[in-house]
């Protein structure tokens, strides 16, 4: 078992959580070696000049939606 650096990169096309497995297999020995769960937030962008953001739509009885905002300085 040696360590090994894995880069990742993850492109979005929407704001919003965004979820999947990362298996990692060697094909020389037999299933899955590893699995992790990961996940990646994308925020939505303010824009000049009022930094506002609007969303609607509906969410079931006790469900939940979220919104991600990038807040800027100042």
């Amino acid at each position: 078992d040696t360590p090994v650096k894995l880069k990742v990169k993850a492109k979005a096309k929407s704001a919003g959580v965004h979820s999947a497995i990362l298996r990692v297999d060697d094909k020389k020995t037999s299933g899955v070696d590893h699995q992790i769960m990961t996940t990646v937030v994308v925020a939505h962008e303010l824009q000049q000049p009022g930094y506002a953001y609007k969303a609607s739509g509906s969410v079931q009885r006790n469900g939940t939606t979220s919104y991600f905002v990038n807040v800027p300085e100042g």
